[in-house]
């Protein structure tokens, strides 16, 4: 019975080294990763196996195994090479390819720092290529060349199934500036991958098309911070009065990158955005109001000037002294005897905001209450 039992133990056994034969070898293969390279399972094992016996129990090492995994490394090694050269017919084309796509890449990238009006039919060439790698360093050559005969070839790579390609055709045809892009990079704004949404709004901002204002407008609202940004970024140098709205609404969003970029294109808009900022003095959210004050500021408008003066009584005392410093930015007299009563003021900044800011009027003033 022993025996039997001696024997089931080592069927199960070899079935099992069997199962796990040149695993690593089939993963890197044919699995994420490294893929296709000769030999690359039995590699990985030699690896994995140093590792586990010397790195082994070292703690604070990014690299360290369980010594115990020695052995599990060590019986898949030959099982890897049997695995990998049986492979062999598979990889070593695959590893040729990856060496021309490797040369075509190089190409690539040199032509496009050659800025020869020759090289664009090359890189037009490329953007068919198998390799995403190699599409990709065509795209963006393509951009750096700036030749028109790049747009619909480009265009065309907004399409393709690899996000990076569509990315880099994006930022290529932002800088292509040609308007034969718009349509097909606000279609780009509703894909699934955030870094092409990015590269759209951000190409769009430099294409400075009107059709693009409301897709914008419509990204403002995206989940992802970079794309808002983008977008908010895009707006400012479209510079229409239509995005002063969305912008201004912009102020509450969660990323402080995104509330200054919106702060400061509402600044670059100057005339258009005053009565709007004006009315969002009396919003609820502090955050907006003291926001809307350091914009108004900056624009430096004299209407802003008696609802400035208004905002001196706010119940947040960031409000209060933004407002002392913008009506210090603006320098209306109208400001003066309200900004003398705000160095009573209890907190220290806005005191100390209400000095500086009557110091800018040219009035003679006290030092602020300490």
């Amino acid at each position: 019975m022993r025996t039997l039992n001696t024997t089931v133990l080592l069927v199960l056994v070899l079935i099992a080294l069997l199962l796990l034969s040149g695993c690593a070898s089939l993963f890197y293969t044919f699995g994420e990763g490294e893929k296709n390279k000769v030999y690359i399972g039995t590699r990985y094992d030699a690896l994995m196996a140093a590792a586990s016996l010397i790195a082994g129990g070292w703690k604070g090492s990014c690299f360290a195994l369980p010594i115990y995994c020695f052995p599990f490394f060590l019986i898949d090694l030959p099982l890897s090479m049997v695995m990998d050269t049986l492979l062999l017919p598979y990889t070593i084309p695959a590893e040729l390819d990856r060496a021309e796509a490797r040369r075509k890449l190089d190409d690539a990238r040199a032509l496009g720092e050659s800025g020869d009006a020759r090289a664009v039919e090359p890189l037009i060439a490329y953007l068919k290529d198998k390799d995403e790698d190699v599409r990709q360093a065509a795209a963006e050559a393509l951009g750096k060349l700036g030749d028109a005969r790049a747009v619909e070839p480009l265009i065309a790579c907004l399409k393709v199934e690899e996000w990076n390609v569509r990315w880099a055709a994006a930022e290529a045809l932002g800088k292509l500036g040609d308007a034969r892009a718009v349509e097909p990079l606000i279609a780009c704004l509703k894909v699934e991958e955030w870094n092409v949404r990015w590269a759209a709004a951000e190409a769009l901002g430099k294409l400075g098309d009107a059709r693009a204002m409301e897709p914008l407008i419509a990204c403002l609202k995206d989940k992802n911070e970079s794309v808002r940004r983008a977008a908010v970024e895009a707006l400012d140098k479209l510079g229409y009065p239509r995005a002063v709205e969305p912008l201004i609404a912009c102020l509450k969003d969660e990323d402080p990158v995104v509330r200054y970029a919106a702060a400061e294109a509402l600044v670059k808009l100057g005339d258009p955005a005053v009565e709007p900022l004006i009315t969002y003095l009396k919003d609820e959210d502090p955050v907006v109001r003291y926001a809307v004050a350091d914009a108004l500021g900056a624009i430096g408008d004299a209407r802003a000037v008696e609802p400035l003066i208004a905002c001196l009584k706010d119940e947040y005392w960031r409000v209060r002294e933004s407002a002392s410093s913008a009506l210090g930015a603006i320098g209306d007299a109208r400001a003066f005897e309200p900004l003398i009563a705000c160095l009573k003021d209890e907190d220290a900044d806005v005191r100390r905001a209400a000095a500086k800011a009557l110091n800018k009027l040219g009035k003679p003033t006290v030092e602020p209450k300490k």
